[in-house]
C-alpha cells in the first residue's frame, strides 16, 4: 500500500511539459499525518512525498518520518521525487539515517535537459541535477534516475540513456510525455532511438553489466510474470 503526499504545490522551476499549476500552498503535518493514520493496520507501508518540488519543505519531510516511526516503527518506507535542484550532501546523508529512497529528474545530456527543464529566467538547470546526481549516486548508487522522453528531443535519447549510464546510473525510468506534440516523424525517430537501445541493453546484459531500463525490463518482467508491479494507491493528498 503506498499513500503519495503532495507536499507543496509550490516550485523552484518552470519546466515547460510540467501538467502542475504552480502555487503557494504547503500541506500541514497535521493534514499529513491524519491522511498516514487511514493506513493504520497496515503493514509494508510507503509513503512518497512529492510536489511541486518536495524540498522546498525538507523539514516537514522529516517531521512526518519522525511522526510516522514514533506511531509505528519500521512499518513504513519512504520515497521523495525531486528535481536536484535542491538536494545537497547534507539531506542525502539523513535520508540515508531515515530510509527515505530519492528519485532524481533528469532528462539526459545538455541540450536534452536544457531544453525544458528551466530556471524561471529561462536557464538551463542541467549543472546543478549533475552535481545532485554525483551526490546522490554516492550515497545510494540505486537511485532511479526520472526521465521524461519528449518529441523535440527524442532524436538524443539513445545518446541520453547511454551518458547516464555513463555517469554511474544504474535504474533509469523513462517516460513518454503523451500530452507532447508528437508527429509521424518524432514517432519514427522513437522507434529508431529505441532499437538502437535494444541492442545497446542485449550487450549490457550480456556482459554482466547492471542497467535498469524501464521501457524494456518492466515490460520484460510482465510478460514473464503476468501482473508483476500492480501497485495499489490508498490516496494522493494534495495541499491543504
Amino acid at each position: 500500500m503506498h499513500l503519495t503526499l503532495n507536499l507543496t504545490d509550490r516550485c523552484n522551476l518552470v519546466c515547460s511539459y510540467c501538467y502542475a499549476r504552480p502555487g503557494t500552498q504547503d500541506i500541514s503535518l497535521q493534514t499529513a499525518c491524519k491522511a498516514i493514520a487511514l493506513l493504520a493496520g497496515k503493514t509494508n507501508c510507503g509513503i512518497i512525498f512529492f510536489g511541486g518540488e518536495p524540498l522546498l519543505c525538507k523539514d516537514l519531510i522529516w517531521q512526518v518520518i519522525d511522526w510516522c516511526e514514533s506511531v509505528s516503527p519500521n512499518v513504513f518506507h519512504y520515497k521523495v521525487t525531486t528535481s536536484g535542484t535542491l538536494l545537497d550532501e547534507g539531506f542525502c546523508r539523513l535520508a540515508n539515517a531515515h530510509r527515505l529512497h530519492i528519485a532524481l529528474s533528469c532528462d539526459g545530456i545538455r541540450q536534452v535537459h536544457d531544453r525544458n527543464r528551466r530556471w524561471p529566467d529561462g536557464s538551463g538547470t542541467f549543472d546543478q541535477v549533475l552535481d545532485a546526481l554525483w551526490i546522490l549516486l554516492a550515497y545510494q548508487p540505486y537511485a532511479p534516475i526520472m526521465m521524461t522522453i519528449n518529441p523535440e528531443t527524442v532524436g538524443y535519447l539513445a545518446e541520453s540513456v547511454m551518458w547516464l549510464q555513463s555517469e554511474g546510473v544504474k535504474y533509469l525510468i523513462a517516460s513518454l510525455n503523451y500530452a507532447g506534440p508528437w508527429t509521424d516523424k518524432t514517432l519514427a525517430q522513437l522507434r529508431s532511438q529505441l532499437l538502437e537501445l535494444a541492442e545497446w541493453h542485449k550487450e549490457n546484459y550480456c556482459s554482466g553489466r547492471k542497467f535498469y531500463f524501464s521501457p524494456f525490463d518492466k515490460r520484460i518482467a510482465s510478460h514473464i510474470f503476468p501482473g508483476r508491479g500492480y501497485r495499489a494507491d490508498a490516496a494522493c493528498v494534495r495541499s491543504l
